[in-house]
């Protein structure tokens, strides 16, 4: 992607201890939480990190996807579920988060590489 021209991190923080580390490390003033609607982990960490350091926070609510009458949504209760159903061969478009990456490319804990090719984008 284009270089936004301000500082980016990338990657897991290792729960709410190691976001409140890198908040006040870094000098954070305020942590703006925009992530989406299904992030629940992510946004409580941030609220128990902004709670413990002191550090104010601002939230963007957004609705979460509403099916429609027309849409093909189809649910699974966990990653490998969902990678089982996959075809053979299948060419996967994955917007996932942390845990979604790491299902689909460790071949120890799924059988995603076989079923799908993967490549991060």
């Amino acid at each position: 992607p284009p270089d936004p021209g301000i500082p980016m991190r990338t990657g897991g923080f290792g729960g709410v201890d190691g976001l409140a580390e890198y908040l006040k490390s870094h000098a954070i003033d305020v942590l703006v939480d925009a992530t989406h609607p299904y992030a629940s982990r992510m946004s409580a960490n941030a609220v128990e990190a902004c709670n413990r350091t002191g550090i104010r926070r601002l939230t963007l609510w957004r609705p979460a996807w509403q099916a429609s009458g027309s849409d093909d949504w189809r649910e699974f209760p966990d990653w490998p579920t969902l990678i089982d159903a996959l075809p053979d061969g299948a060419r996967v478009f994955l917007a996932a988060g942390q845990d979604g990456m790491i299902a689909f490319s460790a071949p120890e804990k799924s059988s995603a590489p076989e079923k799908a090719g993967s490549r991060r984008i």
